[in-house]
């Protein structure tokens, strides 16, 4: 016959399983940290293009006309 109860992992079994996570973590912190300085730097190289540069005067001519 089979238990219901869920059964409580020895402290070893958990002491692997927490530190197995705390790598998963770690990966994914760094992932984000990646992602962010990616998208800063595409943010940069779209305020620094010619073609960010022609639409914003291209507005500023069409606000200034109304």
């Amino acid at each position: 016959m089979t238990s219901q109860t869920p059964r409580i992992p020895d402290a070893e079994t958990r002491k692997k399983e927490v530190e197995q996570l705390q790598a998963v973590v770690k990966r994914m912190d760094e992932g984000i940290t990646q992602l962010d300085n990616l998208i800063e730097k595409l943010e940069e190289d779209i305020q620094n293009s010619p073609l960010t540069a022609y639409r914003l005067r291209r507005i500023q001519k069409m606000t200034q006309s109304e």
